[in-house]
């Protein structure tokens, strides 16, 4: 407060000095090549000077009480007022809105402001993300800014051919909401075509205006299908034109399926969206993400979903599915890039000729071709066709070694998408599958590589070792050399094996992946699929690390006299029919979990990712009692964009309205994490705490019972969430994630273990490993969340309040957490005195 009487006085003083009356004179010419603000005038008003523009940036940094800001209001109010020109750093929306509310202006100033002509940017701010804050913090602004965007748009829709003063407003819309909007807006286009240009094009023709508009228009939250099918009864509007403005504007597809009694629209629509060449909106790859597994990434790569594909022209039929590949064109601005759609549904359908589209493929190099040719139709069983279009693939990806660096780059990309699309054709689903298989059945092709050649005077060999890790050697006189002599470097003998022992790495790194995403879906694999991936001397190590099952027994895989059989831990075998890469879940069911983990220990097995030492999640008794909702994670604040960015790399999404989710298709389910947050906006608002997570079923979007969640699933999701809280916290006290916190309570602990004589108690990286009389346990240093060997996650939930249930700990500490991790790393060394009855339930 007395901060701002001093500057609000200086300010008041320069006013006077400077004299009211000659705030918007002009006072020298515009700098055009300035970046500070937009030079839109001949002339610079006195009012924009730094003079007084660096004091009213001052003043508005503060966080003023009520009465401050009413004296600063009115002061600046009436001083823009005066001048009738461009204000640099006028006084904000926000300001507008709280004058609004402590009854400084009436509703029709702050409308006026709104509707000024240099309030475009105004415009984008109450139609974007950054409006939620608005509305948190002031009640009445959801209605004012109805009201407006219903003004603004409705002056539009009655357009002629030439531009209004609220065209430029309505160019700034990013989003706004009505059901009647939408039907006046499309009545109001008639029969033109909808506008395909650049979007920001600016462009003020009536035609490209309301298309626009149009797409930028979303149901309101009580607009019905209903109401919608009312609207349009009134209006010419056809069936047909209803199907082609859902295509252009998708998030009506909902509503345009149950008025046309179309089954399969919605479904349609977004499979054209998702399959062309442009960057996925997060609503977008919300509504993929329903229907597809597959990411945003891999369709804009040219990946296609065969099921999503026949599910939605199943539902729709021939004539109805035509009328959406006709409409295809409206959904991108470039001229041909909805074609890609197209020519996959073309392929699909058989409509493509397999010899043809070859023949172009190699004349032209076409890499949009290259990626549809796969998913021409195969025969059942047809084999050989499979493993000619594998060898086609291929061949053109040698063949790239021609071009230069940015074209081979992209060409191999357009290969990568093909082989997965192939995999989708033969059925296999998964590409590393595929590739397994083929290469099996190709082994043989680099077996001469492996065979040691004399090049130079030295002996060079393609070398696989045990841990099937690829490498060239080269010997000279029986001696391993460790460099490359320099008359070889570039030999085509050599540079041949290490092109082929890089491949061999990745398709290694790749099989690593897949082997975890099979564990995780429990993927089940027959005897003589994995019989013919033994046959490959890079994945067969990989695979004897594993614990497979067979639902019953449990063991690793071992091969004899070409038959399969599983080596339990006691070392009985059991001959393999179907097997699948075994959960901890699973272990933990048979009962050998914690024999598996001393077993790996004995055989110092390193395993090609987290198997048998995966944390586990088992659900808890208060997720059972509240039955669709687990609280697990409540409290935690995180930071924004790190847990976008974690959870994306495992397969979630950022939905507009829920938050962050995850779908999982084989199960039908739907998995959202609810906090408070707005995960498009992070550096505008406060970072987010987690509330709560709920499963939903994906076709009736209604809760589902956590007790009814495959286990295995439920343990993954919280797996993922777990990681969130342990590596992207954003607590008040500190960032648990940090190297300087796990090492500061580390030491601590190591102190206080000391001190307590606890003689059962070790540490390894970010964790303290307790060997207690009942079990084995691990305390993360950073989350606080304990492991519990052979059982899984234990959840032991801390008292927070500060007057009552804190253990004496003898050191200086204000944050609860490292309080929190001590007392549990204590009360486990000494688990025989544990008396509460749900922690030793568990």
């Amino acid at each position: 407060h007395v901060l701002f009487t001093e500057l609000i006085r200086t300010y008041r003083s320069l006013v006077a000095i400077w004299g009211e009356e000659k705030l918007g004179q002009a006072y020298g010419e515009i700098k055009r090549s300035s970046n500070f603000y937009s030079a839109q005038d001949e002339k610079m008003i006195a009012f924009n000077h730094r003079t007084f523009l660096t004091w009213r940036q001052m003043i508005e940094r503060l966080e003023l009480n009520d009465a401050d800001f009413t004296e600063w209001f009115t002061t600046e109010y009436r001083l823009e007022q005066l001048v009738d020109d461009t204000v640099l750093h006028r006084l904000d929306t926000a300001s507008y809105f709280r004058a609004h509310r402590l009854g400084i202006i009436p509703r029709d100033v702050l409308m006026a402001f709104l509707l000024h002509r240099d309030q475009a940017h105004a415009v984008r701010e109450l139609t974007g993300t950054a409006v939620r804050k608005l509305y948190a913090d002031y009640p009445d602004a959801r209605n004012i800014v109805a009201e407006f965007l219903d003004r603004i748009v409705t002056v539009e829709e009655r357009r002629g051919e030439l531009a209004t003063p609220l065209t430029g407003h309505c160019l700034a819309i990013k989003r706004f909401e009505g059901a009647g909007h939408f039907c006046s807006l499309l009545a109001a286009l008639g029969k033109e075509n909808f506008f395909r240009g650049y979007e920001y094009s600016h462009s003020e023709t009536k035609k490209d205006v309301l298309s626009l508009l149009l797409k930028r228009c979303y149901p309101a939250p009580t607009d019905t299908p209903a109401q919608l099918a009312a609207l349009l009864k009134a209006t010419d509007i056809r069936d047909k034109r209803l199907a082609e403005a859902v295509m252009y504007a998708p998030q009506w597809a909902g509503f345009a399926e149950e008025i046309l009694g179309w089954p399969g629209l919605k479904c349609g629509v977004w499979f054209f969206h998702a399959h062309i060449n442009e960057t996925f909106s997060a609503e977008k790859e919300t509504e993929a993400a329903i229907y597809s597994p597959i990411t945003p990434q891999q369709f804009n790569d040219g990946a296609f979903d065969k099921r999503w594909f026949f599910e939605a022209y199943h539902q729709l039929g021939e004539q109805r599915f035509q009328i959406l590949y006709k409409s295809a064109k409206y959904i991108t601005s470039g001229s041909n890039q909805h074609r890609r759609s197209q020519l996959y549904t073309d392929a699909v359908l058989g409509r493509l000729n397999a010899e043809e589209l070859q023949a172009e493929i190699v004349e032209k190099r076409n890499q949009e071709r290259l990626r549809c040719y796969p998913l021409i139709p195969i025969a059942d069983g047809d084999k050989q066709e499979a493993l000619s279009r594998y060898e086609f693939i291929q061949k053109f990806l040698k063949e790239s070694k021609q071009f230069g660096a940015q074209r081979r780059e992209s060409e191999k990309k357009a290969c990568a998408t093909a082989m997965e699309n192939l995999a989708i054709t033969t059925g296999l689903m998964d590409v590393n599958r595929l590739m397994w298989q083929m290469e099996s059945q190709k082994i043989e092709e680099i077996r001469p590589l492996m065979e040691p050649v004399t090049v130079e005077g030295v002996t060079l060999r393609l070398a696989i070792d045990d841990q099937g890790e690829a490498a060239v050697t080269i010997e000279k006189n029986g001696k391993l050399l460790k460099t490359v002599p320099k008359a070889l470097a570039k030999n085509e003998v050599l540079l041949e094996r290490k092109a082929v022992a890089k491949e061999l790495k990745e398709q290694q790194r790749r099989a690593r992946e897949s082997m975890e995403r099979a564990m995780m879906d429990g993927t089940v694999f027959g005897a003589e699929e994995l019989a013919n991936i033994c046959t490959n001397p890079v994945l067969m190590p990989m695979l004897k690390k594993l614990v497979w099952t067979d639902e019953v027994h449990s063991g690793l895989l071992h091969t004899s006299d070409d038959d399969l059989w599983l080596m339990q831990p006691d070392g009985e075998a059991h001959p393999v029919q179907t097997l699948r890469i075994a959960h901890p879940h699973d272990l933990r069911q048979q009962g050998v979990w914690a024999q598996w983990m001393q077993k790996l220990y004995e055989l110092q097995l390193v395993q090609p990712f987290k198997q048998v030492f995966r944390e586990y999640y088992p659900l808890t008794e208060d997720e059972r009692q509240e039955r669709t909702i687990s609280r697990r994670y409540a409290g935690h604040q995180v930071q924004p964009q790190r847990t976008v960015a974690l959870l994306k790399s495992r397969g979630w999404t950022v939905d507009y309205d829920d938050g962050l989710q995850k779908v999982f298709y084989k199960e039908n389910l739907i998995v959202r994490m609810f906090a408070m947050a707005d995960w498009f906006s992070p550096a505008d608002i406060e970072a987010p705490t987690l509330e709560t997570v709920e499963f939903f079923d994906r076709a009736t979007q209604k809760n589902v019972p956590l007790d009814s969640i495959p286990p295995i699933l439920f343990s993954e999701t919280m797996r993922d969430l777990d990681l969130v809280v342990s590596v992207a916290h954003a607590g008040g006290v500190d960032p648990e994630a940090s190297h300087s916190t796990v090492e500061m309570r580390a030491a601590i602990a190591t102190e206080l273990a000391k001190l307590l004589k606890l003689d059962n108690v070790s540490w390894t990286s970010a964790h303290a490993r307790i060997q207690g009389k009942l079990g084995r346990y691990s305390v993360h240093l950073g989350s606080g969340v304990v492991h519990a060997e052979g059982v899984g996650m234990i959840a032991i939930l801390p008292v927070h309040n500060q007057a009552r249930g804190r253990i004496f700990l003898p050191f200086a500490d204000d944050d609860p957490k490292t309080a929190e991790v001590m007392s549990k790393i204590l009360l486990l060394a000494e688990d025989h005195k544990i008396k509460d009855p749900s922690i030793l339930s568990q």
